[in-house]
């Protein structure tokens, strides 16, 4: 249980630092030049510099998540 816990909650960390970044217009620059080149370490250090804190299989698990929330 604590551990399906954990990754709901890093999955969420993911969605509210998307959500984040949609807010701040350099951040989100960074942060679509970093998923261009599929650079998964650079979006979860960005992350982490803005105190979100969750790992590659959470931020693909959070992506995922993401795409179906806003491609219909």
């Amino acid at each position: 249980m604590s551990e399906s816990l954990n990754a709901a909650q890093s999955e969420l960390q993911v969605m509210e630092f998307f959500a984040a970044a949609l807010q701040d217009k350099v951040l989100l620059n960074q942060l679509m030049e970093a998923m261009g080149v599929k650079d998964n370490a650079a979006i979860i250090a960005m992350a982490a510099e803005h105190g979100y804190n969750f790992s590659q299989e959470s931020l693909h698990q959070g992506l995922t998540k993401v795409f179906h929330l806003t491609i219909p």
